[in-house]
């Protein structure tokens, strides 16, 4: 199963942070950035756990190596 997502007309793999931000923007997300690096804390501190929990390990590891450029994006400093 694969869901197909595009930000700013590039497929997720190839987004970038101005992309992210722009749409925030037009949404009138506020704070996007720190928004974003809470939802890469809780993928990474969260969801390996709770993929065990519920016998779905296989998605969380998909998970994690389909997001691997967004977290390099938005890394926190």
């Amino acid at each position: 199963m694969w869901h197909q997502l595009t930000i700013d007309a590039k497929p997720t793999s190839n987004v970038r942070g101005l992309g992210m931000t722009k749409i925030a923007k037009l949404c009138d997300i506020e704070k996007p950035l720190e928004i974003i690096g809470d939802m890469i804390e809780l993928k990474n501190t969260r969801l390996a756990g709770l993929a065990s929990e519920y016998g779905v390990e296989i998605i969380s590891k998909m998970i994690f190596e389909d997001t691997k450029e967004i977290d390099k994006i938005f890394r926190r400093k």
